[in-house]
């Protein structure tokens, strides 16, 4: 039932996701055929692909902003319920490691701005 609902859900906000950017596409074009070339500081055509394309993500992204949430929490909960302390040493040793994978996570992103760079 889940992976019902899941799907209708995603095939939904895909179609809502077109639409939006199909949208923004349109404004942008629009607006940028009123302003003279002089004014217009970024191409109409990298506002209308890349900045459309980065709203488009967000509407699918946004979904596992709330929902991942509720699925920790709610696994955790079973993980403690079947298999009592040692599901609670689980935990602990997750939220143990937190520091250290935020930790990972900054050095990744310094040394890919590098890459990047070069």
């Amino acid at each position: 039932l889940k992976t019902v609902i899941e799907n209708q859900y995603f095939f939904e906000i895909s179609n809502l996701a077109t639409r939006v950017r199909a949208m923004l596409q349109a404004a942008i074009y629009s607006k940028s055929l009123k302003l003279p070339e002089a004014v217009a500081a970024t191409p109409p055509v990298t506002l209308m692909q890349v900045d459309t394309a980065k709203m488009e993500d967000l509407s699918y992204s946004a979904h596992t902003l709330w929902d991942g949430i509720f699925q920790v929490c709610g696994y955790s909960f079973l993980l403690v319920r079947y298999l009592g302390m040692a599901g609670l040493a689980g935990l602990a040793l997750l939220l143990a490691c937190l520091p250290l994978t935020a930790w990972l996570q900054v050095k990744l992103s310094t040394l890919n701005k590098r890459a990047l760079k070069a």
